[in-house]
């Protein structure tokens, strides 16, 4: 292959979206705090290793008010991400694992 020119691939048809790479290999969250976040972060990992490392394993505990819990992201991006495309399955995990939290909310910044 020279400079310039790409080894024959096959690009996506218009309109298609190609899929997230994730990590090649996933790691099993730290569950040794114990808190609600730790054991449902770790259940949400056995459930979907792929989806645990590219979008729940950047998520950081901030801290706990009440029934409420406040998960910190990396970015804005990654907080709106989760905040629409994830909240219920976390919320379903975190309920499994201490059901009197009531509200989960993702922030940045």
């Amino acid at each position: 292959m020279s400079l310039g020119q790409e080894e024959d691939q096959e690009m996506p048809a218009a309109g298609k979206v190609l899929p997230f790479p994730g990590n090649a290999t996933a790691t099993p969250p730290d569950l040794s705090s114990g808190d609600e976040w730790a054991l449902a972060s770790g259940l949400l990992f056995s459930m979907n290793p792929s989806l645990h490392a590219s979008w729940l394993a950047p998520l950081k505990r901030e801290k706990r008010v009440g029934d409420r819990l406040l998960l910190h992201a990396p970015t804005r991006f990654h907080a709106t991400y989760v905040q629409t495309h994830l909240l219920d399955q976390i919320l379903a995990a975190l309920h499994r694992v201490d059901d009197s939290v009531g509200l989960v909310t993702v922030m940045h910044g």
